[in-house]
């Protein structure tokens, strides 16, 4: 029998882009760090360019299709956007892999409204607290904390979300 790893994150359902952002803002500056986070939602949900790092240095910008119903995912420090699924409906199905499928509806429902989910890669207690703190506070709605299996049936992912996922 193989033994199977483990990662825990935090989702949050936020309204858009500027709620993301302003989430990701508050994280940062309780010290966690941005490789750590990313954002996922309908690409049409990102349709204007947008600059998602504070620092001046490293500066990264994207440019968004609007329209479109693919899943998209942005994180700092990687080759974004990056589509993870086709349709809302793949996605949920992708989210049934890793999430009892009462979750993974309710988290696809949230996402074909137009709204996005911000994941954070948890890596101890405390930085749980810290995030589900934050988010608590930066967003509407509430904070779940999961676990999932990390294995190897995650590499259609992006490279941000495998890390989480």
């Amino acid at each position: 029998m193989g033994s199977t790893t483990h990662k825990r994150f935090a989702v949050a359902v936020v309204g858009g882009l500027d709620d993301a952002l302003h989430a990701i803002r508050q994280l940062r500056r309780n010290d966690i760090p941005p490789r750590l986070i990313s954002i996922i939602g309908e690409e049409k949900r990102f349709d204007r360019d947008r600059d998602i790092s504070d620092e001046p240095d490293k500066q990264q910008s994207f440019k968004i299709q609007s329209g479109s119903n693919a899943i998209m995912t942005l994180a700092y420090g990687s080759d974004f956007p990056k589509a993870i699924s086709h349709n809302i409906e793949a996605f949920e199905g992708l989210l049934a892999r890793w999430l009892i499928p009462a979750h993974a509806r309710r988290l696809a429902q949230a996402v074909a409204a137009g709204e996005l989910l911000l994941l954070v890669e948890l890596a101890s207690m405390e930085e749980e607290r810290v995030v589900t703190r934050t988010l608590l506070r930066s967003c509407r709605g509430s904070v779940e904390v999961h676990d999932l299996d990390a294995g190897d049936d995650n590499k259609e992912l992006p490279a941000c979300a495998q890390k989480i996922l």
